[in-house]
């Protein structure tokens, strides 16, 4: 285990039990984004990154791209955070790393939130941004030669919800699912026990009434056949890491060319650490793989 993430499980101990407390006990969802941001272990951008804010066809988004980045493939990226925290500002870093990384132009999404939209509104705002991604870059650059949805956690099923929403139009490339959330209604035995209530009532600020076995909710639940290539990457310490697995299983299933990289170790959602994290920075280096082997 390096420094950096025995530091990275002593700063989610730190945090966790104050965000759970302002989810459940305090219903202060404001005070839990803010703690939600507190995770990153290095919340810098480095001055060479460029950054560039669009409306993306309504959709709050931002080009993250490097002076030598190919305008042309580009990876639309959707943030974690339970559907109810996480931003373009919490992201950045992680995006310009992920540009660095793949050679890609990265558009941050913002999707909006839970509990103030409803439970199918961050893949409709991921539907506009995928669609302004393929119509045009960053720089006025022109229509994406390639494109990749990709997110983690929350983010990671609305990159897959898109993808369904694309399979007849112009599909995505590939999908990039970290430590993705695929089935909501599905087994809990990874999350401790005192955290149940916590889980359900993020479930319920997002869904309403909505069953969670939704496919918008739970993609696992959704016609997985005729997606594009899917690199899911989780850890076996990982509370998605069953679902994940079934989720593999069934698009293979279903015909879906899948890669699944599987670490051990590491916690949910490590990859987003990089390059401060030195296994988020080697997770990189597997999905940069992947996105070189699709032209």
């Amino acid at each position: 285990m390096s420094k950096e993430l025995n530091e990275l499980f002593e700063r989610l101990g730190a945090v966790s039990g104050d965000y759970i407390a302002a989810i459940y006990f305090e219903k202060d969802i404001p005070k839990s984004r803010q703690l939600l941001k507190q995770t990153i272990l290095q919340p810098l951008v480095p001055p060479e990154v460029i950054v560039e804010v669009v409306n993306a066809d309504g959709a709050v988004a931002e080009w993250v791209y490097w002076r030598d980045s190919d305008l042309s493939s580009r990876i639309v990226y959707f943030h974690g955070g339970g559907y109810i925290g996480g931003d373009v500002d919490m992201y950045r870093p992680f995006a310009a790393e992920l540009a660095r990384v793949t050679g890609s132009a990265v558009l941050n999404v913002e999707y909006r939130l839970a509990p103030e939209h409803p439970f199918d509104v961050p893949t409709a705002d991921g539907d506009k941004a995928y669609g302004f991604a393929v119509a045009q870059g960053p720089a006025q650059s022109g229509p994406a030669a390639r494109i990749f949805v990709a997110g983690d956690s929350a983010g990671a099923g609305v990159a897959i919800n898109v993808a369904q929403l694309h399979k007849t139009k112009r599909c995505p490339d590939g999908v990039i699912a970290l430590s993705a959330a695929v089935d909501l209604a599905g087994d809990k035995s990874m999350i401790p026990h005192d955290q149940w209530p916590m889980f359900d009532y993020v479930q319920k600020l997002f869904l309403r009434d909505t069953p969670s076995d939704h496919p918008i909710a739970s993609p696992i639940n959704g016609d997985l056949s005729g997606l594009p290539p899917l690199f899911i990457q989780t850890s076996r310490a990982d509370m998605a890491f069953a679902s994940n697995s079934k989720f593999g299983d069934k698009a293979r299933a279903h015909g879906v060319a899948v890669n699944f990289d599987i670490w051990d170790g590491v916690p949910h959602d490590w990859q987003i650490q990089a390059p401060y994290l030195p296994e988020a920075s080697q997770a990189l280096d597997s999905i940069r793989l992947f996105v070189e082997k699709i032209k």
